[in-house]
């Protein structure tokens, strides 16, 4: 019963420690060795801790939505190592494995060698650009609301990418995506889509050319709606397994209250939630037009990253609506010259 105890103790005291914040903190990672181009892990120590709500706050603060884990995330070059590497050591990595034995009678042996030690983890490559690009393809959605057009590409889009997605969140997609197309009725009950997705889609693929010219002719109310369901599905499923905690705020020379959080226990699932609070906000990210960078834009109508670029993209708009009402007030001068030497001659 003693030697369970101290083994116990030996694996809690290798734990990552997370601030005392509500549960809400995440530690960065620090990678350990060389990189080698042909490695599929990478090795990680535990670094300084951070919160990541804080970082958001900053964000929102500079209009900079890179400096939060989730507009970093959405902004990585896919496959690129070194925006890998460089997420890790400014963020964490988006969920810890921790490398050596837990429990058993191996762990006992392997915290007396590594005593003292930071604990390390490993960081699967091809299962962090999997989560990126599932991330991605979500946070296209919601971007593409603005434009019925757009709505419909970032749905294609969604369907050009299933081979490289977890086949387990291409299975959650499968239901939506038919029915978006309107492959399938409408369920009369609509959470058995995403809590029973394969009792709905019983067992059934999708044919990328049926699903395209499904969607071409879906009108932009139908497509928008079924952005918003599919993202509200997705944020359910990423929620799932994390306790709803207290934290506490204020000092105590002054006065303190508390606030109720969601336990920080994946940065993957801390993504998710700065999101879903950047769709709650009336001004969530945009995509500069000119150099594809993410803004959070200071008024409804900025929608590029610098003023400059604002600047020159509204005298770019006033003189194509001037050019349009100058060939609309030519053709109606000519129409009435027309009607008139029409007049004239009866």
């Amino acid at each position: 019963m003693a030697e369970k105890t101290q083994t116990q103790d030996a694996h809690a005291d290798a734990q990552p420690r997370f601030l005392p914040d509500g549960g809400t903190a995440w530690a960065k990672g620090v990678p350990l060795g060389e990189f080698k181009n042909d490695a599929h892990a990478v090795r990680i120590a535990k670094g300084n801790l951070y919160n990541p709500h804080f970082e958001y706050a900053k964000a929102r603060k500079a209009g900079n939505p890179l400096l939060a884990p989730h507009g970093a995330l959405r902004s990585l070059r896919y496959g690129e190592r070194e925006d890998l590497v460089r997420f890790l050591r400014e963020f964490g990595p988006l969920e810890w494995h921790w490398a050596g034995p837990w429990g058993g009678p191996e762990w006992r042996e392997y915290a007396e060698q590594h005593r003292g030690e930071e604990p390390c983890g490993d960081v699967s490559i091809a299962d962090f650009w999997q989560k990126q690009l599932h991330f991605v393809l979500i946070a296209q959605l919601w971007e593409s609301w603005p434009e019925p057009s757009r709505v419909q590409d970032a749905f294609v889009n969604l369907a050009l990418e299933r081979q490289r997605l977890e086949p387990e969140t291409w299975a959650r997609f499968v239901p939506f995506l038919r029915v978006v197309a309107r492959l399938d009725a409408i369920p009369s009950y609509r959470a058995a889509m995403w809590e029973r997705p394969d009792a709905h889609a019983a067992g059934k693929g999708l044919d990328f050319e049926e699903f395209v010219a499904g969607v071409r002719q879906q009108t932009p109310t139908w497509l928008r709606h079924w952005v918003g369901m599919l993202i509200q599905a997705e944020l359910d499923a990423q929620s799932q397994n994390r306790r709803a905690i207290w934290a506490l705020r204020g000092s105590a020379g002054a006065r303190v209250w508390f606030e109720q959080r969601l336990e920080m226990n994946t940065l993957w699932a801390g993504v998710w939630e700065l999101l879903a609070l950047d769709f709650a906000r009336p001004l969530a990210w945009r995509v500069c037009p000119h150099c594809g960078k993410l803004l959070y834009p200071p008024r409804k109508d900025r929608f590029h990253c610098t003023p400059e670029q604002q600047a020159l993209a509204s005298k770019r708009n006033w003189a194509r609506k001037a050019r349009s009402a100058a060939k609309g007030a030519a053709l109606d001068a000519k129409l009435g010259a027309r009607l008139g030497k029409k007049h004239d001659t009866l």
